[in-house]
């Protein structure tokens, strides 16, 4: 009687120590994944975010073209600013017309970027405006509007909406719906996504800032996903104004 009551507790023993092994082995994968930004979501759901995100700048790039013939509004009177002082205010101020997110002018919503689309905070070299939209004069799509070699003209600027630090997942659904067969790796030059990066009005003259050139998966491509190996990351883009 006194071996099998051993015994029993000897079992309960193992069985304890194989359910703690396992939970430690269960937080340090977990952990793992998070850290490398490996996690994955459900085919479903990229499906539904990516629509979601292609959807969302649609809508933003028709606003800024009715408010420009609408309202007559310039390229450079297009704003982004939703709060006075805020880092899209422009210097003198734009009018409430030309206001994407005002009730004058576009009348837009923000959009709320889904953590489940983002890498890891924590597995990315820059993280500036990590989960922000962002509105840029920054860049150049190779062959949309004025052609130029590396986009180092402002005129060849487009007005962008950039989503950064996506998932590599998520960027392959985007371009997959977009019909874009793989994607262009480009740093935008001087582009950190900090607030001097914002749009307020003008456009940047600095080079190497033409995502695409020198391949051709994004050419002529209002829209689509291209890799950032300085954060790295992926990021989406929709042109809203072609210049």
């Amino acid at each position: 009687m006194k071996n099998i009551k051993k015994q029993s507790g000897n079992v309960l023993f193992l069985i304890l120590i194989g359910v703690a092994l396992f939970a430690s082995l269960t937080f340090v994968v977990g952990n793992m994944l998070r850290s490398s930004g490996a996690e994955q979501i459900s085919e479903e759901k990229v499906k539904l975010y990516v629509t979601d995100v292609l959807n969302y700048g649609r809508q933003m790039k028709q606003v800024v073209s009715d408010m420009r013939i609408s309202n007559n509004c310039s390229d450079m009177d297009i704003s982004f600013t939703r709060a006075s002082g805020d880092a899209y205010e422009h210097s003198p101020a734009a009018p409430d017309i030309c206001k994407a997110f005002h009730p004058s002018g576009g009348s837009m919503g923000l959009f709320r970027v889904k953590e489940d689309i983002l890498v890891d905070s924590t597995s990315v070299t820059k993280s500036t405006g990590y989960g922000d939209i962002h509105f840029s004069g920054d860049a150049d799509i190779d062959t949309i509007g004025t052609a130029c070699s590396d986009g180092s003209d402002s005129e060849c600027r487009e007005l962008l909406l950039l989503i950064p630090y996506l998932k590599q997942q998520v960027c392959d659904e985007i371009n997959t719906q977009l019909n874009i067969s793989g994607y262009a790796a480009k740093n935008i030059n001087e582009h950190d996504y900090l607030d001097a990066d914002k749009f307020k009005g003008y456009y940047a003259t600095d080079g190497n800032a033409s995502i695409g050139f020198g391949s051709n998966e994004l050419d002529g491509k209002a829209a689509g996903c291209f890799s950032e190996p300085d954060h790295p990351s992926y990021t989406f883009y929709q042109v809203l104004i072609a210049r």
